[in-house]
């Protein structure tokens, strides 16, 4: 396969949308740095979604033959400046899938956007928009008018995206009325108690809407670490959506990330970083409970009340943590974290 000459249009997937004209690559209007083979990579995926590209085909089509390279070195080092642009993981990855010492694959529909009378690129999969051209236009005039179209459209699309979104939210029903919240990754096994017991906090926080059904803890902890098929785990729960997050300590500091991605096509819907002091555990777990709250749209979900005593609530966790472990040893542990806690807090409901 030889380098598809840069044809018409502009390709869009997810929240991004490449001109392979320009080889500009953007995220929701904003621009985003990407290196020429990177960007040419990106578009023969494009042009190809769903089909394997091969190794051999991305060898001969971005270095020709009389090209003297390190053809192994240079085409994983522009496939991870590609998936650090769209910001993807190898290991579970949203746009661009490996295929062991075969090739590359893209995972998610591509749309192309081309004026009228042009051809669509092998493998789109919409109909394009029809743009509006002049009589008899000269070639930089088409353009300009295709792009006042295009962004004209793309104006009206989103505020119709928003609109909608803001209406289902004020009518009470959620963005995704089926969800699950899988471990938060956590490499230090001293702190899981934390991570699991913020997973657990969304969790209840986000079942107390009747508007949502969010899969039960005992279902989704049976998946283990990453990397995940997240498409697969949404079949096998029914969910639309799973909330995925890192979790680790750093000095003083609790560094949390959250996910929400669409099981549908792996695109990722929302994300956001927390950094907290260690001492303050529970702010944590009531923002991360209120902002995925807000971007489901579920309005009357109860975060996690208040408590006043961090060392209670250590313990608590750490209780908790046991507990779910099933073990006789794990359940006597539960205990004695539970009894100490009470011990200093005979009021902490929990």
């Amino acid at each position: 396969m030889t380098a598809a000459a840069p044809g018409p249009g502009i390709a869009r997937f997810g929240v991004f949308e490449l001109d392979p004209a320009s080889g500009e690559l953007r995220k929701q209007g904003a621009k985003v740095r990407l290196q020429e083979q990177p960007a040419r990579i990106l578009e023969l995926l494009l042009r190809n979604p769903g089909r394997v590209v091969t190794r051999e085909e991305l060898r001969e089509a971005l270095w020709p033959a009389d090209t003297f390279v390190d053809f192994d070195h240079s085409l994983n080092t522009a496939i991870r400046k590609l998936r650090t642009a769209l910001d993807d993981s190898a290991d579970t990855p949203r746009y661009v899938e490996t295929l062991a010492k075969r090739g590359y694959r893209f995972v998610v529909p591509v749309e192309w956007i081309v004026p009228e009378g042009d051809t669509p690129p092998a493998g789109n999969t919409a109909a394009p928009p029809q743009s509006v051209t002049a009589t008899a236009p000269t070639a930089k005039t088409a353009t300009r008018w295709f792009r006042m179209v295009f962004i004209a459209a793309a104006g009206v699309a989103i505020a119709a995206l928003i609109g909608w979104a803001m209406l289902r939210s004020s009518s009470g029903t959620p963005l995704y009325q089926a969800i699950a919240v899988l471990p938060i990754e956590n490499p230090d096994q001293g702190t899981t108690y934390v991570s699991d017991g913020i997973a657990e906090a969304i969790i209840d926080g986000l079942s107390t809407s009747p508007a949502i059904r969010v899969t039960s803890r005992t279902s989704s902890f049976r998946y283990g670490k990453p990397p995940l098929d997240l498409r697969r785990v949404g079949r096998e729960l029914g969910v639309t959506a799973v909330v995925t997050g890192r979790f680790a300590r750093r000095g003083d500091d609790w560094l949390l990330r959250l996910e929400l991605v669409d099981t549908n096509d792996g695109a990722q819907l929302w994300a956001k970083d927390y950094t907290q002091r260690a001492s303050d555990i529970d702010t944590l777990r009531a923002r991360a409970v209120r902002d995925l709250a807000l971007r489901l749209g579920v309005s009357n979900a109860d975060g996690p009340r208040a408590v006043k005593n961090a060392e209670v609530y250590d313990l608590y966790l750490r209780g908790r943590y046991h507990w779910n472990l099933r073990s006789v040893e794990d359940q006597l542990r539960a205990v004695e974290y539970f009894q100490r806690a009470v011990e200093l807090d005979p009021n902490f409901a929990p």
